[in-house]
């Protein structure tokens, strides 16, 4: 079933799963600009969960990786707020694709990311207008912090 475009309730409480390596201490309860920015070229948008579909045990396990896993929250309205655009299987779905406001929405996985003014995508970090700072230091808030001891 290919992603559609969804809305979110205003006050819908929404997470970014991040993630640290142990040798990382001092990042378990910070939030830094790559923690919201797309980490592979070949994805549009950055994924986030929603809380209403799953507890936070559930989201934080949500990706499998080796690394130490932490939850950043905020509600959708800062999001829809900043223009930001949210794709998925159904309205119903817990996992979202978050995507920038001039994303063309695309969802041929042969041709992502592509804006339709032909601009970088808002969610890249060297992107020359980048939202992932503003995301990490005026948006989000850590939630569930990384844990040295879970693994």
């Amino acid at each position: 079933m290919p992603d559609i475009e969804i809305d979110l309730e205003d006050d819908e409480d929404i997470v970014r799963v991040y993630t640290r390596i142990p040798e990382q201490p001092w990042l378990f309860r910070k939030l830094v600009a790559t923690d919201f920015a797309r980490i592979m070229h070949a994805h549009s948008g950055i994924s986030l969960l929603r809380l209403k579909y799953l507890s936070r045990q559930q989201a934080r396990n949500w990706f499998d990786t080796p690394k130490l896993k932490g939850l950043a929250i905020c509600k959708a309205k800062a999001l829809k707020d900043l223009g930001l655009r949210f794709m998925a299987k159904s309205a119903e779905d817990p996992h979202v694709s978050t995507r920038c406001p001039p994303c063309n929405l695309n969802v041929d996985y042969n041709k992502l990311c592509q804006t339709n003014d032909k601009t970088d995508c808002m969610l890249d970090l060297e992107a020359a207008v980048s939202l992932s700072k503003f995301l990490s230091k005026s948006v989000f808030v850590v939630d569930t912090p990384v844990d040295a001891q879970e693994r």
